[in-house]
């Protein structure tokens, strides 16, 4: 059939030396590119996400192939098309530098050598470390008192590598370094530890020192001594590094320039290079600074947490406090006061007064002894009395609330008290709180699970079981994984091996030593200051502890490990996740989604992600001629014309069409000659396929449709166009079905053992979830046709190579099948069961998949996510959400499914899907609430990670809304705003709340006024920015089996019943 006029010359469609033979050779590059981009992309989203651990290294390698893959990319793309698309490589240039620029060492590029704290101000942070920088900060912006000094600078340590030639050599041993093997690491260290010591300080560096002391002489009298510390940048930060570094105490002129040395070789200490590297930082990112501050001749000394790190009473704040030097306290080596006060009025709640047998001192200098520091014994009389009176605890207190109000988190504070009863801040730091959750415990037998131990603090609470190892010296070398360690002390030396224990517990030392503070760090179970747990625990019993009550008991006590976790520590993450979240943002969001928009331009491609889409659709576009350009310009290509609604444009590269067409002509399937063609448009036609069927809107995710606007794709639908390349044994498909896509590239020849099926599928107008759902579904089918397969998050590639060309064919047959019944599965999806339930009919031939409901399902709502079901009770029908058949561990086909979808463990899975912010909502049909209320009935039964029932209203799609919900786990109700899917507090009030017991939940809307309330009383009230308006529903969290009954809205229309 033609398709042309009389005034236009058609080309003929096989021309191999045509402009389309040599574009083509440039297209096959160009998808070669686009795989490895969007594939490393993915690995780069998955690292992310899924929490595994994240070097800079590693991620410069992920970004690397990324980057380089678009830039080969939009250079195909100018050989295809002409220099018009040269933009797109300036976009690319501009936003690799930027990524770069991201993963640049966070010092600054000063020169300064030397500052003075007074100096200091908060963006200098890169420069002089967070506890330079923050000593600063108290001085200058909050007045508080603090000791003078100055710092060397991250310029100053530079200085100090490239003038004795250190650079190199800290590269490569580190470059050759085993981070899993002790020995590596201890070789390492002493060797860079060594290089440090036998070089010298530079004269420059020498010079700006002695110039700075003798400024801070001028001041304090002539040499006078000074404390030299550690203020690497990234330490005390959102990175404790707790006593990873050296600091020399008690310097003098004589030895400040040796001790700055000893703090710069305590960098390159194993504990603290095994740490840097757990938390993904490079060696080049914390760059050792040096503070150097009047030493203190502390009367008392010690540590203050300006909240509950246990997280039992975020009201009160503590004060630990020890005669002396509190370098004893830190280290874990007795145990002190402890003060516990109420923040509001700084009344004191508690105190805890220790036997303080020695204290730490400064070395008298008067008598020519010397500067340094010495363990000294406390006076007998002065023991047992505190270490502070109600006066300064108080002060103390005041301090800690406004640096905890100032930095907006909860810290970690040093402080000292000279002799003239002046009390002075030494440092602050970001502070680990460990939020216990409550929850019902099984009674315990005492007979077969005795108490072995209960007293001691919380320094880390939750609860773990395992086999006891006592160690008798912090410097053991080795740890077995997996087990609780008991010793004497809180020995900072034990840090290097938290990682590998799932609890600790201590004869003495505080819950605010080094150690402790890494315990929380980590989320490890802490019990420290037990007294005798190395006395009553014996070597490698099994035990069970509860850190929360500070009891430990024998045996393994599997029903309270099999009710879930019991604790959660508050989320600080690491500079490189942090960073690479804000690199993610110029890569991962999609912005030009609608490339019939005046906005699909190189202009409008913000980030990578865009470069890609604009690319592939430009790319294809460009080849088949599908803009106006001249017949000279044009790759003549044809349309297929079929019954099913599917639009095809093919280019014949030679024996893929019957011969003799022009790109004048239209084709059927019968010009089809291409042998992989044909063999796939046979599954394509199936006769047990129904292309007419869809979603039926009435009961499947309208709301995720809504989220990401895939509605109105489903409206162009299979309408847009896709292209396929034929030659006789070759076919390459890209096809287009609204928001995803599948790409094809078969060879199917005589020669078997050159031939492969290889596709590649991604994309889709429901949520993450939905998306990673289907294409598991893809590749459980995928498998047993043979092929290999492998997934990242909503990814799929595939493969099936050296098969005879009849198999082949018979496996394009089945692919075309698959093809045309995944349609919009991400949408229909719901929960992992459907799964395995869909692998069964395809392989029974039944490809109706979107017509089949659940008969249990409930009625009148768009499921957007989650398993919500009709009960019968009481003679009423209610609807019940069930969290479990969707996180619960012990499901094998989660099991199977976080195995298959990211294959590296559960809690990678969780966060690859986000099961731990993973809520289930249903949409009530016609629930559209403008001024009114909505109501519902609301039971929360069952939960280990959340217990959460709620209301949802004002919601305008799945990614935003409003929900009011209680938590019968947390004790509490909230209310949350989403907004493009991130979740946001606004209000809460806590509310003891009953499992199984119903509780009434309403909303009322005037205008932006929220009031929220349980059983008719008012609990919540919240102004939004403007009017609130939208749909209703239900709602829960994680693993919550929740029901819901009676739910009704009210407004100006009347009153409307939904039932289930």
């Amino acid at each position: 059939m033609k398709i042309r006029d009389d005034k236009y010359q058609c080309a003929l469609l096989v021309d191999e030396n045509a402009p389309h033979a040599k574009a083509y050779q440039h297209f096959k590059a160009f998808l070669e590119d686009n795989y490895t981009a969007l594939e490393a992309m993915a690995d780069v989203e998955q690292a992310y996400h899924g929490g595994r651990s994240m070097s800079v290294s590693d991620i410069n390698a992920d970004l690397g192939r990324l980057l380089t893959a678009v830039k080969s990319m939009a250079e195909n793309m100018q050989a295809l098309a002409g220099e018009r698309y040269a933009p797109l490589q300036r976009v690319v240039e501009k936003i690799s530098a930027e990524v770069f620029s991201d993963l640049q060492p966070m010092a600054e590029s000063r020169k300064d050598l030397v500052m003075p704290l007074a100096e200091i101000t908060p963006e200098m942070i890169s420069f002089v470390g967070a506890k330079a920088a923050k000593l600063g900060i108290m001085s200058s912006q909050l007045d508080l008192p603090v000791p003078q000094g100055f710092v060397v600078t991250a310029e100053g340590f530079r200085t100090y590598l490239r003038e004795n030639r250190l650079l190199k050599k800290v590269e490569q041993e580190l470059k050759d370094l085993d981070p899993n093997s002790q020995e590596s690491l201890t070789r390492v260290s002493q060797s860079l530890q060594q290089a440090v010591f036998e070089a010298s300080v530079p004269r420059d560096l020498a010079d700006a020192i002695t110039s700075a002391y003798a400024t801070l002489e001028d001041r304090l009298g002539e040499n006078c001594t000074v404390a030299v510390r550690s203020s690497a940048v990234g330490e005390d930060g959102e990175i404790s590094f707790a006593g990873q570094y050296a600091s020399v105490l008690g310097v003098d002129k004589t030895g400040l320039l040796d001790a700055y040395q000893r703090v710069l070789a305590s960098k390159f200490g194993a504990r603290a290079i095994s740490y840097r590297l757990q938390h993904g930082l490079g060696d080049d990112e914390t760059p050792m600074c040096v503070a150097v501050v009047a030493m203190v001749d502390a009367r008392a000394s010690g540590v203050m947490y300006s909240t509950d790190p246990a997280g039992k009473n975020p009201d009160a704040l503590t004060i630990s406090a020890v005669w002396g030097l509190g370098e004893t306290l830190v280290g874990g080596e007795q145990s002190p006061d402890v003060f516990h006060v109420r923040k509001k009025d700084f009344v004191v709640l508690k105190r805890d007064i220790a036997r303080k047998e020695q204290m730490l001192v400064v070395q008298g200098q008067k008598d020519g002894g010397g500067a340094g520091t010495s363990l000294q014994e406390v006076p007998r009389a002065q023991q047992k009395e505190p270490a502070l009176d109600d006066a300064r605890v108080e002060k103390l207190a005041r301090y800690a609330v406004q640096l905890e109000e100032y930095f907006a988190f909860p810290q970690d504070i040093e402080w000292a008290m000279d002799g003239d009863g002046r009390v002075l801040i030494l440092q602050a730091r970001p502070l680990k709180v460990i939020e216990e959750q409550a929850g019902q415990r099984t009674k315990v037998d005492a007979r077969e699970h005795p108490v072995l131990l209960s007293t001691g603090k919380t320094a880390s609470p939750g609860i773990v079981a395992g086999d006891a190892f006592l160690v008798s010296s912090p410097d053991i070398e080795n740890v077995p994984d997996n087990v609780i360690l008991v010793a004497r002390t809180t020995s900072a030396e034990l840090a290097r091996h938290m990682r590998h224990v799932q609890g600790l517990i201590t004869d003495m030392g505080g819950v605010s030593s080094h150690l402790a503070s890494v315990a929380r760090e980590f989320g490890i179970p802490a019990i420290v200051d037990a007294k005798e747990a190395t006395q009553r625990i014996a070597q490698g019993s099994e035990i069970t502890m509860d850190a929360g009550t500070t009891t430990v008991y024998k045996g393994r006590i599997q029903e309270w490990l099999d009710s879930g976790p019991t604790f959660s520590g508050r989320s600080m993450p690491g500079p490189m996740h942090k960073r690479l979240g804000a690199i993610l943002e110029k890569i991962s969001p999609l912005n030009l989604t609608d490339p019939s928009s005046e906005d699909f331009s190189p202009e409008n491609c913000r980030t990578i992600h865009d470069v890609i889409r604009y690319l592939h659709e430009k790319s294809i576009t460009e080849l088949f001629s599908l803009s106006g350009k001249t017949h000279e310009q044009r790759h003549p290509s044809v349309e297929l014309v079929t019954d099913i609604p599917l639009r095809i444009r093919i280019i014949d590269l030679g024996g893929g069409l019957e011969k003799g067409l022009t790109d004048c002509d239209t084709v059927s399937p019968e010009q089809i000659r291409s042998i992989p063609m044909l063999a796939l448009w046979k599954g394509l036609t199936h006769p047990g396929l129904n292309w007419s069927s869809a979603v039926d809107f009435n009961l499947r995710n309208l709301a995720g449709l809504m989220a990401s606007g895939g509605a109105g794709e489903l409206e162009r639908g299979v309408g847009q166009q896709s292209f396929a390349l034929a030659a006789r044994d070759y076919l390459n498909l890209n096809a287009k079905f609204g928001f995803h896509f599948a790409n094809l590239d078969v060879l199917c020849a005589d020669q078997g053992t050159q031939n492969h099926i290889t596709f590649q599928f991604s994309g889709g107008a429901g949520s993450y979830y939905g998306k990673s759902l289907r294409v598991l579904l893809l590749s459980e089918i995928l498998e047993k046709l043979e092929f290999r397969t492998h997934l990242k998050g909503d990814f799929l590639s595939a493969s099936l190579k050296g098969y005879d060309a009849p198999v082949v064919q018979d496996t394009l047959d089945q692919l075309g099948r698959l093809l045309a019944c995944s349609r919009l599965l991400d949408v229909a999806l719901t929960d992992e069961n459907d799964v395995g339930r869909l692998v069964d009919m395809f392989f029974n031939e039944d490809y109706d998949f979107l017509a089949k409901k659940d008969q249990d399902s409930i009625q009148g709502f768009y499921v957007r996510e989650g398993h919500w079901i009709r009960v019968q009770e009481n003679n009423e029908v209610i609807c019940r959400q069930e969290g479990t058949r969707i996180v619960d561990p012990v499901s094998s086909g989660l099991a199977c499914l976080l195995g298959r979808v990211t294959g590296s463990g559960y809690h990678s899975f969780l966060e690859s899907i986000k099961a731990y912010s993973y809520y289930p909502l249903a949409v009530a049909k016609e629930s559209r609430l403008e001024d009114g209320s909505v109501r519902v009935a609301a039971r929360c039964e069952s939960g280990c990670i959340d217990m959460a029932a709620g209301l949802v209203f004002g919601l305008s799609n799945a990614g935003n809304y409003l929900v009011f919900r209680i938590d019968a786990l947390k004790g509490n109700t909230v209310l949350f705003r989403f907004s493009k899917g991130k979740r946001r507090e606004l209000a809460r009030a806590e509310m003891a709340l009953d499992p199984g017991q119903w509780y009434e939940l309403a909303v009322t809307v005037q205008k932006s006024h929220i009031q929220a309330g349980v059983d008719n009383k008012t609990v919540l009230e919240w102004r939004a920015e403007e009017p609130v308006q939208g749909f209703c529903g239900l709602w829960s969290k994680a693993d919550s089996v929740v029901s819901f009954r009676q739910m009704m809205l009210k407004d100006h229309e009347g009153e409307r019943r939904f039932a289930f």
